[in-house]
């Protein structure tokens, strides 16, 4: 027997792993037991079944600035190299780069194209889906439960609705180019109102044909409104966020197409007696005008028109009558009572005359007496005023031989010195007034 060194084995195991299992290695697994050193570098295992290996991911040695966390407790697939450790007899994973890998990495592919296509407008159809439509093309598996269902919910519904099938494989790298091409015959054939695209459930991987760009490109272009039904409540595709209405299940999009007979049979109900009730309404209508115009067409009958305008006339006469005989009754009575109060109004006035005038009369004799009195009085006053006046006049106190001395300015002279300085001297006297100069000449003034 041959005995091998530790080192020996150690050394034969790294030689074989790196001969086998060249640089770079893609391995696929599930990330766990993530943890960050201080450092920043990345220690995690990566399970697969009942078996798993250990990595680590180096900051300093990649270029990628990865965040690791997104990845852990996911299926992902990393590339990296394998380094055995001889001194321990172990190795791990040196990881250069992840992603996220299985439905993961499909439902990350999907969000991209789903980004990509709204962008383009992929998603903004508005084609008008007929709420009565008679033909529906469904495009599906001819032997799927779906179809069963959806053609058992059209029966159940609307029987009238005629289905015509349009079969593809619903799964598998050839189901969207079926697919497709189905969308563009139907088209073609221009013989349906909507297009029903359905399958039932399944996984992610299942339901890729329906993920696909070109697809969602094809429903876009369809001339024809598009339903879709495919997988169960959780499940959207692609292709229903570029149908015209995207359901649930096939079920519900069969519902969704189909208008349901016993609520049509119960408008139809309702309309039929609104329809009786309208027609009642309209001939009740038609009739009552015909009686307003048979009312009419005997008002402006002749014989009628006469003997309604005689009674008019009858009745117009009598009232005038009536009025001109209630109005020369009223002119009488009003006649009478102005008399009446004439005759009132003249004896007032006359009894106010006759004591106005004595009135009158006692107050003209009053007034003479008063008046004669004052003009009594008056003329006493007069008198005693005159002689006191006459007694203040200056003339009459001249005629006792006094006389008033004045310059040639009219100035009184009142002092000797003033008379001094005047050399023509002014006198008045009660007769006239004399001018002297002072050689003792006179001269007579008018």
């Amino acid at each position: 027997m041959k005995i091998y060194s530790v080192e020996y084995i150690n050394h034969y195991l790294k030689d074989l792993i790196n001969n086998e299992f060249k640089y770079p290695i893609a391995i696929k697994g599930e990330m766990s037991d993530l943890n960050k050193s201080n450092a920043g570098h990345y220690y995690f295992t990566l399970s697969s079944g009942d078996a798993s290996i250990s990595c680590a991911f180096f900051v300093n040695k990649n270029l990628k600035k990865l965040d690791l966390t997104v990845f852990d407790q996911e299926e992902v697939l990393i590339i990296g190299s394998i380094d055995f450790y001889i001194t321990k007899g172990r190795f791990q994973i040196i990881v250069e780069d992840v992603d996220i890998y299985g439905e993961g990495a499909l439902k990350k592919s999907i969000e991209k194209t789903r980004i990509k296509l709204e962008a383009e407008g992929i998603f903004n159809n508005n084609r008008e889906i007929s709420r009565y439509p008679n033909k529906v093309g469904v495009i599906t598996s001819p032997k799927s439960d779906a179809f069963r269902d959806v053609c058992s919910k059209f029966q159940e519904r609307y029987p009238l609705l005629e289905i015509i099938l349009y079969p593809v494989t619903v799964q598998g790298k050839n189901a969207s180019n079926e697919i497709i091409n189905q969308i563009i015959k139907c088209n073609h054939d221009n013989e349906v109102d909507v297009i029903m695209l359905i399958r039932g459930g399944g996984s992610l991987e299942d339901l890729m044909p329906f993920n696909e760009e070109k697809m969602a490109i094809s429903i876009f272009e369809s001339k024809i409104p598009i339903v879709t039904g495919i997988g169960h409540q959780p499940d959207i595709t692609i292709a229903d966020y570029a149908a015209d209405k995207a359901m649930e299940t096939p079920t519900a999009a069969a519902v969704y197409i189909a208008p349901d007979q016993n609520e049509i049979l119960q408008n139809i109900d309702i309309l039929t007696d609104s329809m009786n009730i309208q027609i009642n309404n309209y001939f009740e209508n038609k009739k009552n005008k015909m009686d307003i115009i048979r009312t009419n067409l005997e008002r402006i009958n002749p014989s009628n028109v006469i003997k309604i305008n005689k009674n008019l006339y009858h009745d117009l006469d009598t009232k005038l009558h009536n009025i001109i005989q209630i109005k020369n009754t009223a002119h009488n009575h009003k006649v009478d009572n102005y008399l009446f109060k004439l005759g009132t109004f003249k004896k007032n006035i006359y009894k106010t005359y006759v004591l106005t005038k004595k009135e009158f009369k006692e107050i003209h004799k009053s007034i003479s007496k008063n008046f004669v009195s004052i003009i009594t009085s008056k003329k006493s006053l007069v008198k005693r005023l005159s002689l006191e006046i006459q007694s203040c006049n200056p003339r009459n106190v001249l005629k006792k031989g006094y006389g008033i001395l004045s310059n040639k300015k009219g100035e009184l002279l009142k002092s000797t010195k003033a008379l001094m300085n005047t050399h023509d001297i002014i006198i008045e006297m009660y007769d006239g007034k004399i001018e002297i100069k002072k050689n003792n000449s006179k001269k007579p003034l008018d």
